[in-house]
C-alpha cells in the first residue's frame, strides 16, 4: 500500500454458497499462499465464543442463520488505493482457484 494511503482495513464481503465446489475455508487458504489476505466474517460466531458456550439462554437451536453464514462470508481486500490490476488479480485467481 503506497505511504499517502491510509488503510481503513475493509473488505469486500462474498458469501461462498454450499454450491461452489469449494469452501470458504479453502479459498481463505488459497489467497494466503499466494499473499492476499481476507477475512472470515462472522467466524467465530458470538455464541461460539468461550464465555458464553454454556450461557443456558442462548438456544443454539434457534441459531440457523448463524450457524449458516459463519462459514460462508468472505471478505475480498478493499480499500481506497486498491488499484484495477489488484483488482484483476483478485478476480483472476479466484476464478482459477475453481479450475485447479
Amino acid at each position: 500500500m503506497p505511504e499517502s494511503t491510509t488503510n481503513s482495513f475493509q473488505y469486500y464481503p462474498i458469501v461462498i454458497e454450499d454450491s461452489y465446489p469449494l469452501t470458504r475455508d479453502e479459498i481463505y487458504n488459497k489467497f494466503e499462499k499466494i499473499n492476499i489476505f481476507t477475512r472470515k466474517y462472522f467466524y467465530p460466531a458470538c455464541c461460539d465464543y468461550e464465555c458464553y458456550k454454556n450461557n443456558k439462554s442462548i438456544i443454539r437451536t434457534n441459531l440457523n442463520v448463524v450457524n449458516d453464514i459463519k462459514n460462508k462470508v468472505l471478505c475480498l481486500p478493499f480499500y481506497g488505493s486498491l488499484n484495477l490490476d489488484v483488482v484483476n488479480l483478485i478476480c483472476n485467481k479466484f476464478n482459477t482457484f475453481f479450475k485447479e
